[in-house]
This record gives C-alpha cells, structure tokens and sequence, in this order.
C-alpha cells in the first residue's frame, strides 16, 4: 500500500518552518542543504525543492527548470523572497565559487578516476610536471591535456601533493 501524499498549501508549509528575522528557516527533510518534501507530480510521488514548491504557490504559477538558491546565505532558509533562480550552468559556477564541493569529495573523486583507468595523469606525473622547466605547451602535448589544467598543476590549484603534513595549507 503506497503512502498518500497530501496536497501542500502555503500554510501547511509554514508549519514545518521556524521564522527567524526574515528567514523561515524549515523544519522538515533536506538533501545536501535542500530542503525538499514529496508531492505529486503527473500522478507519480516525487521529491521536490521546498523553496520552488513555495515560489509557486505565492505566485501562482509554474516555476522554470533550474535551481532555487537563498541569497541570505541560511541554506535551510525557504522564504520565497530570497530564493533566486538560476540555470544549471549558473548554479554550478556558484556552487563552486562557494567551494560547496570539499576537498574530501575531489579526492574520493580523483582517486576512483585513477583506479577504474579513467583519470590521464596520476600523482607521479603530476610531480613531474611540477618539477619539470619545460614550457606548458609542450608539456601539454607530452601529456595529453590542456596547457590551462599544466598551469594549474604547476600552482599548485589540483593535483596537490596530500601526503604532505603541509598540503592545503599554502595557496
């Protein structure tokens, strides 16, 4: 027997949220810092954003594909005067100005791309790359990636050395 979802409105919502200052800070599930709750859609239960599901209900009409973002800077925040849409593109170029993917996720990241096979370089090239006097380009066409991405292991922005006590702490 599947569960029953029940029809959200503006103030079965409010009920799940606690007001502090301007914010409304939810109460209920999140995913990653998104508060979401299941609803129907096109007749299937489905998990959606609680801060598009607000947006829509206070303005009474379907909201566009994308992401709504808090521009207050409280991720639990569900207010629909500080959710700001933006496109997958612009969503993601936040996400990581703000650095919300770790350190941690990039090197479980790097290293499962090294095992499977899938990664061009591995730590030992990297060092040499770091180490080596030659010229981007030609060390770009050496080893088969962008002069951008040697720039960038040359200051030190990827392919950190993390066996050092010291990785991460200059940068």
């Amino acid at each position: 027997m599947s569960k029953q979802v029940k029809e959200h409105t503006i103030e079965s919502l409010m009920a799940r949220t606690i007001e502090e200052g301007d914010c409304w800070l939810w109460q209920g599930y999140s995913a990653n810092n998104t508060p979401q709750v299941f609803t129907r859609v096109d007749g299937k239960r489905k998990m959606i954003s609680v801060r598009r599901l607000l947006r829509e209900l206070v303005t009474g009409k379907a909201q566009p594909v994308g992401h709504f973002s808090h521009t207050c800077g409280n991720p639990l925040c569900v207010n629909p005067d500080h959710a700001i849409w933006r496109g997958q593109d612009a969503h993601m170029r936040a996400m990581a100005k703000k650095r919300v993917v770790s350190t941690v996720t990039a090197n479980k990241l790097r290293n499962y791309r090294i095992e499977s096979g899938k990664a061009v370089l591995d730590e030992n090239k990297a060092q040499e790359i770091r180490l080596s006097p030659e010229s981007g380009p030609v060390l770009a066409q050496r080893y088969g990636v962008s002069k951008s991405w040697i720039s960038r292991i040359k200051r030190g922005e990827v392919w950190r050395v993390l066996s050092s006590p010291f990785a991460g702490l200059f940068k």
